[in-house]
This record gives C-alpha cells, structure tokens and sequence, in this order.
C-alpha cells in the first residue's frame, strides 16, 4: 500500500549535490532514522517531529533548530508570504551555520510535514545563497530528488507557487546575504558604461 507523503519511511531525500550531508524529510524521518540508530547531528524542524509508528505521536525532543511557519499551499495572504519568506532566509542562515558544524560521518534533516513545501524551500534558498545554485536549477533538482528517491501516494515537492516565487527573487551567493531590490533607476545605471557619459 503506498501511504501518504507524511508517513512514508524513510521519509528523506538525499541532497547530495547542494551538500553530502543534507537530507530533506517529513515529519517521521528524524524518529525513524533515530530507530535505526542512525540519529540526526542536526534536525531543523518547520513542524514538530512524530514517532514513525503508530499512533504517530509528536516528539520534540528529536527537535535541534526550529522554524514553524504555515503551509497554505499557494493561498498565503500577502502577510504570511511575507512571513514565509522570512522564515525560510532566517532558516537556511541557520541551516549553513549548522552544516558548517558538523564533524565527518554527521548529517543533518531539513524537515516539514510531507516534506514538500517548507523543507525544500529552505534547503533550495541555502543553496542559493550559500552555494551560488540559481533558482531555477536548485528547485528543479531539489523536485527530481524528492520525486526520485521518495515513495509516497501523490508526489507534489515544492507546489506551494508563493514559496517558489519567493525562491525565485533570491540572486546567488555565498555569504547569506539578501542582494538590495534593484529600481528601474538603479538598472539602468548598472546597464550604462562609464565612457557614455555625455558630459565627458
């Protein structure tokens, strides 16, 4: 029986190609991976963990670092995009703070409810601004990743529009910072080469 995105095992992708040690998850892949013995160093959580059997009871001692935020898939109010995206730029700061700490062997779990939406959106903004990723390629292969590697009925990573366009207006980077709106002023002077200056 295929069961849904939040309760599938092992509930994680790999995504190797942002970092070897970050896995994006649901909200049963720290509790399941703690059942094996193979424990998390860092679990950044946007909901509060469950237990990966039933009756699937909340665990937030499983939890390291947490962002929590609402999911509205797409019908966010200009205030909670506003909010998301806070969100998800304070988390993956803190995401590259903790990947930068891990020792050899460590991992650490971005992880939401089905991890879909918010999970995938902090992992693809820590790759864009710590990693130089575009946008356009760190969704597509955070998508590709979820939808290869994971078993659930109805796979839908990163469907949320309103996360993926905050996604979008991210420029690429390395030092976490969030590059000034340009104006069509500004633009257009970055456009214009020195030598065409009239009064010269």
């Amino acid at each position: 029986m295929v069961v849904s995105g939040n309760r599938d095992t092992p509930g994680f992708a790999r995504l190797e190609r942002f970092h070897p040690s970050l896995d994006v998850g649901n909200e049963v892949a720290a509790a399941h991976a703690a059942s094996r013995r193979r424990s998390y160093a860092v679990v950044l959580s946007t909901v509060t963990p469950r237990n990966s059997s039933p009756p699937y009871a909340e665990d937030p001692s499983l939890t390291t670092l947490e962002f929590k935020w609402h999911d509205q898939c797409g019908r966010e109010t200009p205030a909670g995009e506003a909010v998301a995206k806070r969100k998800i730029v304070e988390a993956a700061r803190a995401l590259d703070e903790a990947i930068s700490s891990l020792s050899d062997g460590e991992r650490v779990l971005v992880h939401c409810a089905w991890g879909q939406n918010r999970s995938n959106a902090i992992c693809v903004a820590w790759a864009c601004l710590f990693r130089k990723w575009t946008p356009q390629a760190a969704v597509a292969y955070a998508k590709a990743a979820c939808c290869d590697q994971r078993r659930y009925a109805n796979p839908r990573p990163l469907h949320n529009d309103v996360f993926v366009n905050i996604l979008m207006t991210l420029v690429p980077a390395t030092d976490g910072r969030l590059a000034p709106p340009s104006s069509g002023l500004t633009a257009w002077m970055k456009r214009k080469a020195p030598d065409d200056d009239p009064a010269s």
